[in-house]
């Protein structure tokens, strides 16, 4: 089920998929700004796949030991960032999750940034607050 309106659902989905991290032994650091307090429901539907499927890639591509999640309000923006240090071993090409991923985020007039160097693979999302986001 996808989170709700407020902030604690999508805290306490996001809090279960880094407890399914840690049974694959991955370390998460998992950071949410407590101005993010009303998180519209659109937004935070996708904030959750964009993490989920983020480290969902970084356990099954990666050799990553450590993952951050960090999550803030930026004025009207929601910023949704997910960083592993698996390196470059991921494939970045965009399969299915990558493209359903970037779909999501553009379908509510955001943007999604990937990049990768030797430290790890970064995943950024950012997305509109508004209530009615398109």
């Amino acid at each position: 089920e996808a989170p709700g309106p407020l902030s604690q659902g999508l805290l306490f989905e996001l809090q279960a998929i880094a407890a399914r991290a840690r049974s694959a032994h991955v370390a998460v650091d998992l950071d949410v700004d407590d101005a993010a307090v009303r998180i519209p429901t659109e937004t935070a539907t996708v904030a959750y796949r964009v993490v989920q499927e983020s480290i969902t890639n970084a356990i099954r591509h990666g050799a990553v030991r450590k993952v951050t999640i960090v999550i803030r309000r930026l004025g009207e923006q929601l910023a949704v960032s997910v960083q592993d240090d698996g390196g470059v071993g991921m494939s970045l090409s965009e399969g299915n999750g990558m493209r359903g991923m970037r779909e999501r985020v553009e379908s509510l007039g955001g943007q999604l940034t990937i990049d990768a160097d030797d430290t790890g693979v970064r995943i950024m999302a950012v997305l509109p607050w508004e209530e009615d986001a398109r």
